[in-house]
């Protein structure tokens, strides 16, 4: 997500003289309605694939238990018939689960599709806020693929892109737990040096489902 969301930039030598800041991409996902409605619609979509893996699933079940039941009664040929269709289903769900579910398959694709006009508005007013406070960096504390082990509050743009992205104070919802600057005032200018050392003084994670568990032999549920 940082690559998508925030704007980021390596601390080097001449970032101690440089404003910075922070967002929580996974704060303004949940609380933004067009990334909720893009979800929804993903999810609708992947809810109609699920429903022909099921389908084969069963129709793969089905044939299995009738090979087993009449395995000793079935002429040879019967068995042969039976076996090639049970073999051709089983080829058909594996090319299914493949096709939509693969890395670059259809899955990866249509994700990328549905939510690209989300994270472009999210960066255009992540950028716009930054401007607006004159901050040179700023870092997405929801991401895990950078070292971001601590952040000041008062340093937060959250509430602020969000209120740029048109969303409401009184619709924003906070976990409980998770501290968060909801002032709308700009953000004070910290002091670079001690804000750097604040940062090993603690970690954060984020989950991500991984839809390619639905790749999954058989047996395996199919829900990514």
């Amino acid at each position: 997500m940082l690559a998508v969301v925030a704007i980021t930039v390596v601390v080097a030598t001449n970032a101690f003289a440089q404003k910075i800041g922070y967002v929580a991409s996974d704060l303004i996902l949940i609380n933004l309605p067009e990334a909720s409605a893009a979800q929804t619609r993903l999810g609708e979509i992947q809810a109609g694939w699920l429903r022909e893996i099921e389908q084969m699933e069963n129709e793969q079940k089905k044939l299995r238990n009738e090979i087993e039941t009449n395995r000793l009664i079935w002429s040879q040929q019967e068995r042969k018939d039976a076996e090639a269709k049970l073999a051709n289903v089983q080829a058909r769900l594996t090319e299914f689960r493949k096709a939509k579910y693969a890395p670059k398959g259809e899955y990866e694709k249509l994700q990328g599709e549905i939510m690209k006009p989300v994270f472009d508005n999210i960066t255009r007013a992540i950028e716009e806020e930054a401007k607006s406070q004159k901050m040179d960096i700023v870092f997405d504390k929801s991401s895990t693929s950078a070292a971001i082990f601590y952040v000041n509050p008062q340093v937060d743009l959250t509430i602020a892109v969000l209120k740029r992205l048109g969303v409401s104070a009184d619709a924003i919802k906070v976990p409980e737990g998770v501290q968060i600057n909801s002032s709308t005032e700009k953000s004070p200018s910290l002091d670079p040096n001690e804000l750097l050392k604040d940062l090993q003084k603690g970690v954060n994670k984020t989950i991500n489902v991984d839809p390619n568990k639905v790749l999954g032999g058989e047996g395996e549920s199919t829900n990514p």
